[in-house]
């Protein structure tokens, strides 16, 4: 969409926001995300079950409600 067909002044902002949005997530995913799932198919043992980060999470929002 060329400058002039812009809906708004604000359009190619938002634009150039999700389009850096969308930059960050795939580079979180080929730096991070990618790595550790290969290390995990790897490895399996260093798994941890559904159950474990369920009460790691519900611990971590104890804590976080606790310091308010």
């Amino acid at each position: 969409m060329a400058a002039s067909e812009n809906a708004t002044k604000g359009e190619p902002m938002r634009d150039g926001l999700r389009i850096c949005s969308v930059r960050a997530v795939e580079a979180w995913l080929q730096e991070q995300v990618a790595p550790a799932y290969d290390a995990l198919k790897a490895n399996p043992s260093h798994a941890v079950s559904a159950k474990h980060v369920r009460a790691r999470l519900a611990a971590e929002h104890t804590k976080a409600t606790a310091k308010r």
